[in-house]
């Protein structure tokens, strides 16, 4: 047992594989690839910085960026997925510290630097998952939290070509997925919200930020979150990347160059009719965020 928690799951048999499937959280540990973290795991630290979403947002560059950040460790593992499902939460804290550095890492670059250091992670996952503020607010009471968020007309449009590029979207038609979404997701509910294969489909419903932020405001006081438009990020990562160190008390950094990760390429623009369409529907919703946050994002 402790050999199949330690080696890559590529060299462990399909016969093994399929019942480790049955057993979910003795396959959850061969994600941790390194053997050394899960030995050591007791003796890491937890996240005090978490990206909470959202998907298809630019969080894969901003990990990147913050990766260069002599103040912070990031998690090995881009997306870990820890709170909000079941399976991998069931796993245990240990699990989730192998991704993070050393208590005696953290105690030295804190003995030595004038600021601390700052352990983070980023899931997009976790804004949607309606179990995941509780969990965390019993984890990580005093954690903050960086929230990026995209017009959730584009949003929902480069979810699917996404999904599309990695083989998760049969449908080809845009306009298709987003007339079928409720009968996708009304299919999948009983398997539960943290279910994968609900989360796929979920073009529109992912853009929905209002309801997704209330319940975290429910846990966590609105200064301990930092949101910032995913267009202005784009635009001007520097930026971003200042407020995002004012926000936790380090240094800037100088960013010499701009970072792309996880684009889509789309074989064709949305179709006039279905992006006014959709304005109208997000308007509503987004109108709402703005009142609840105090922020006008312009998604006009």
């Amino acid at each position: 047992m402790i050999t199949l928690l330690l080696i890559n799951p590529k060299f462990i048999p399909k016969n093994i594989q399929r019942w480790s499937k049955k057993h979910p959280t003795l396959y959850i540990w061969t994600i941790q690839k390194n053997p050394f973290r899960i030995i050591t795991s007791p003796l890491r630290v937890l996240p005090n910085l978490i990206t909470i979403g959202t998907a298809r947002g630019g969080t894969e560059s901003l990990y990147h960026y913050l990766k260069k950040h002599p103040n912070i460790s990031v998690s090995n593992k881009r997306e870990i997925y820890f709170f909000g499902q079941d399976p991998f939460f069931n796993t245990g804290l240990n699990w989730y510290r192998s991704f993070f550095p050393t208590n005696l890492y953290k105690s030295y670059f804190n003995n030595t630097h004038d600021k601390p250091l700052i352990v983070y992670e980023g899931t997009t996952d976790y804004i949607f998952q309606p179990k995941a503020p509780k969990q965390i607010s019993e984890v990580l009471p005093n954690a903050k939290f960086l929230v990026m968020l995209r017009n959730p007309v584009d949003r929902a449009f480069s979810h699917f070509y996404h999904n599309i590029d990695t083989n998760h979207e049969y449908l080809d038609s845009f306009e298709e997925t987003i007339e079928l979404e409720p009968k996708r997701l009304a299919e999948r509910t009983n398997k539960g919200l943290d279910h994968i294969g609900f989360n796929f489909y979920t073009y529109l419903k992912r853009g929905i930020y209002v309801e997704q932020i209330k319940r975290w405001f429910e846990f966590f006081p609105k200064e301990k979150f930092l949101f910032q438009k995913s267009e202005d990020f784009l635009q001007n990562p520097q930026k971003t990347i200042d407020n995002i160190c004012d926000f936790v008390n380090i240094p800037h950094l100088k960013i010499s160059s701009k970072i792309r990760r996880n684009t889509v390429n789309y074989p064709k623009t949305m179709n006039p009719e279905t992006r006014k369409k959709l304005v109208e529907y997000f308007k509503p919703y987004n109108e709402k965020l703005y009142e609840l946050l105090d922020v006008d994002f312009g998604w006009k």
